[in-house]
Parts: C-alpha cells; sequence; structure tokens
C-alpha cells in the first residue's frame, strides 16, 4: 500500500479492494512464462511434470517436502491452475520465503525419520484446516522423503488417520 491508502479514511477497505485484485490476478495465466520454462535441470522437469500430472487427475491439491523450499518453488513457477500447493518444510525461514509463492500455502512442521509420519502429519494438518477431506487424492513431490539424491513424486489417497 502506498502512503495514501495508508493513512486515508479507509484504509480496511483498501486492504479488501486489493485482496480481490491480487486473488483475480492469481487465477490467471498472466503472461504466460511458465509455457517457457526451462525444463533443463531435473527438478524443473520433475516440478513440471508433477503438476501436468496433478492437473489430469484433477487432485486437490499438490504437497511439497522440502527442506529448503527449491522444489516448491520449481512447482510455483508452473503455474498449476487448480491444484493449490501445500508446501511443509521444517524451517521456520523457509516457510516463509515459500508463503510468497504463486497460489501456495506453506506450512511449518517437524521432519520425522520416517518418511509415512512426516506425511501424515502434513496430511494430518490438510485434514484439521479442512483443505482436504478423507477420500481426496493429492499429487506429492519431494527430494527429502527418501535416501539423499532420490526424488519422488506420488498419488496419495487420504485416508482415516492413524492415531
Amino acid at each position: 500500500l502506498s502512503g495514501e491508502t495508508t493513512v486515508g479514511k479507509h484504509p480496511v477497505r483498501c486492504v479488501e479492494f486489493l485482496d480481490r485484485i491480487a486473488h483475480e490476478a492469481e487465477r490467471t495465466m498472466g503472461m504466460r512464462f511458465c509455457e517457457c520454462l526451462n525444463v533443463d535441470v531435473d527438478k524443473q522437469h520433475m516440478a513440471s511434470s508433477a503438476v501436468q500430472l496433478a492437473e489430469s487427475l484433477k487432485v486437490s491439491g499438490i504437497v511439497v517436502i522440502t527442506r529448503r523450499g527449491v522444489m516448491a518453488n520449481y512447482v510455483a513457477n508452473c503455474r498449476p491452475r487448480n491444484p493449490i500447493i501445500y508446501a511443509f518444510t521444517n524451517d521456520v525461514d523457509t516457510c516463509q520465503q515459500m508463503a510468497l509463492n504463486f497460489g501456495t500455502r506453506a506450512y511449518h512442521i517437524r521432519f520425522h525419520e520416517d518418511a509415512e509420519a512426516t506425511l501424515q502429519e502434513a496430511f494430518g494438518l490438510l485434514l484439521a484446516q479442512k483443505r482436504v477431506e478423507i477420500g481426496d487424492k493429492l499429487v506429492v513431490l519431494s527430494d527429502v522423503l527418501t535416501a539423499d539424491g532420490v526424488d519422488a513424486v506420488l498419488v496419495r489417497k487420504i485416508s482415516v488417520p492413524v492415531v
């Protein structure tokens, strides 16, 4: 906001108006730069493929598990049309940075030694916030869930959380 809008009579209305503009802008493909992505980088190619998979399956979202936010950045570069990007990290600074990405909801969670426990914590958080429901499908993309140097794309169906 500029100085004029922050000191005027209706600052809340200004913020609401700008919020509407931002949401409308995010629904468009903009200048379509995403169609010219350089997919020479393996991770960008993988992210692009995951977005295409998510859109073709009409999943509820794309879950990205990342330490430094790089994979979430690559997914956001693809500007998915429908699925929301749910990015999970164990680093607070990375979480704040990812929150600025296109179509991304960033979460700070604890990573577990067991990859499935990390996924269940992420899914549980999405269920608790009513972002997904039991039976919804998600595309999961990660470069930290398995061994070093191993990237993964999964299609997962949300089931009843294990207590």
